[in-house]
């Protein structure tokens, strides 16, 4: 359980082993922003919020982005991984108690100390867990006849060689300063800078052991001061259904509550919350003579939230699923396509009515299952766009130039997202896409990074209309998984300055008109009456 003598403990162990003198440098690229900016693609969760093993081994492992130096790691990483993201991480529940019992005013009540400390305390702890685990079970050695767990603790514990033998205590000293070398970043260190894609994974999953008031924090400290973000939009995810493994997650309900009140509370800036539709779920609340909307009509009318997430990598599509197909990895909690087909339906018409945007993964990536990167494909919503031509929809990252997709042999495969993206902007008024997770436009062979500059200004001279409907996203915190990202606001502006977008349409006014910002809209009189105006407007100008 984690609890106010966890957080107490955290701080007090980033004192006492120094891993709070840890040095996380975070150099950010000047940014030149006159206006508020808006990021309308982030993520605010931690690691009791999502099915840790089913992610990792549904999504993480089989996503070609995840891809490590040394190869033959990943598997051992993915172990170390589900350690740390269990090691005492705060559930919804428990987080929303501290907040609700605090004074008004006080965002995080919690501990400051909460950092970059903490994380190493618990990257720390896992560490050593991961140790007992290897010592306490047969050894998994390749086919060439290394260990790649002994060898992912080699690599992390430096060239000094101080792993310890497999004999280990929670909180050896050797763990907190493999933790602490984990933590360092040191101008010119070579060894940092060859692994610092797989310790950038460790990090990130030492980030998503924190409350989540404490995750928005380091977004604030990263993006407000040094790019102007005023207002960010997190996504509250939920993929429980879709994955084999039974993990314990915080319910829905509970992540709608605390996710509401750290958005109440919080004024560092305007977090405009967005709630994942899963068809899944809708389907078995339907069949239990419930309404299958009722958590989504608490968020949007009385809990301060924007709009709805769809995720279709998960296993379906947003319209014409095979009626007769079976949908859902979990015995007994099943549905066929023509189910899957009706929630939908009936999401599109619901937001239709109620002037609620929809942002929606779109790029072939993060598939639960073999091939199902591809439902994510922008062609697979025109005829959605058709038959609700009042929606508003983000087909979030634009393509991202960068469409590999899952290492799977797959029909169909896309050839141009970014294109489909354009084509179905020119043809839907309502229509938006995107820049989150865009790093293959900056972080590259100059060869590919010119590429994707040609190919956008291309699309912009096709697609006169491509312009209004871009917008800024970041993905974070997916993007921390990227050793690039606190400069992330600055590399995507000067992508869009090189390819001649307007930068305050493509960070801001675009992203406005796809909200529904505007007074006297349903959006703004239910936002307004969670936020107040004053704070709201306030936030926008």
């Amino acid at each position: 359980m984690y609890n106010r003598r966890t957080f107490l403990r955290d701080a007090a162990m980033g004192a006492a082993t120094g891993l709070g003198g840890c040095s996380v440098f975070r150099p950010l690229l000047p940014t030149d922003f006159d206006f508020p900016v808006i990021d309308i693609h982030g993520h605010i969760f931690n690691g009791t919020d999502i099915p840790v093993l089913g992610y990792l081994d549904q999504v993480f492992l089989r996503d070609p982005h995840s891809d490590i130096e040394p190869p033959g790691l990943l598997g051992a990483l993915l172990r170390l991984l589900v350690f740390i993201l269990r090691e005492a991480t705060p559930d919804a529940e428990t987080e929303l108690s501290f907040l609700r019992t605090a004074p008004e005013g006080d965002f995080a009540p919690t501990v400051t100390g909460r950092s970059d400390a903490g994380d190493a305390a618990a990257v720390a702890r896992a560490l050593a867990k991961f140790r007992a685990d290897l010592a306490n079970r047969d050894a998994a050695p390749s086919l060439d006849g290394s260990d790649p767990d002994q060898e992912l603790l080699e690599l992390l514990g430096g060239p000094d060689g101080q792993q310890p033998d497999l004999a280990p205590s929670i909180g050896a000293p050797a763990d907190f300063a493999t933790a602490q070398r984990i933590y360092e970043r040191r101008a010119g260190q070579n060894t940092y800078l060859r692994n610092s894609r797989i310790f950038q994974t460790v990090r990130w999953a030492g980030l998503l052991t924190r409350p989540r008031s404490r995750i928005l924090d380091e977004y604030v400290t990263l993006y407000k001061a040094g790019g102007n973000v005023a207002v960010v939009s997190p996504s509250v995810l939920d993929f429980e259904l879709w994955f084999r493994a039974n993990d314990q997650i915080s319910p829905m309900a509970d992540q709608v509550e605390v996710m509401s009140e750290i958005a109440r509370r919080n004024d560092d800036m305007l977090v405009l919350n967005f709630l994942q539709f899963c068809p899944i779920r809708a389907a078995l609340e339907r069949a239990r003579g419930r309404n299958p909307l009722a958590l989504l009509e608490r968020a949007v009318f009385r809990r301060g939230f924007a709009g709805v997430k769809l995720y279709p990598p998960l296993g379906y599509k947003p319209t014409d699923n095979d009626d007769t197909g079976i949908f859902g990895e979990k015995p007994g909690k099943k549905v066929r396509g023509a189910d899957i087909n009706r929630e939908l339906d009936a999401l599109y018409t619901w937001c239709s009515r109620h002037d609620v945007p929809i942002k929606s993964h779109a790029t072939n990536s993060n598939a639960a299952g073999v091939c199902t990167a591809l439902n994510a494909s922008p062609a697979l919503w025109e005829p959605v766009l058709t038959a609700y031509p009042d929606l508003r929809v983000n087909l979030a990252h634009f393509g991202r130039f960068d469409e590999t997709g899952a290492d799977d042999t797959c029909n169909g495969g896309p050839t141009d997202w970014e294109e489909l993206t354009a084509q179905l902007v020119a043809s839907n008024d309502g229509l938006y896409s995107d820049l989150g997770y865009w790093v293959a436009a900056y972080d590259g062979p100059a060869s590919e990074t010119s590429r994707i500059r040609r190919r956008l200004r291309t699309l912009i001279r096709q697609y006169p209309t491509l312009p209004d409907r871009l917008m800024f996203g970041t993905d974070w915190s997916m993007l921390a998984r990227e050793p690039t990202h606190p400069n992330y606001i600055g590399r995507i502006e000067n992508v869009t300055r090189s390819v001649g977008l307007d930068i305050r349409s493509v960070f801001h006014d675009n992203a406005i008109t796809y909200l529904g910002l505007r007074p006297d809209t349903p959006q703004w009189t239910r936002l307004a009456a969670f936020f107040g105006e004053e704070r709201l407007q306030g936030a926008l100008t």
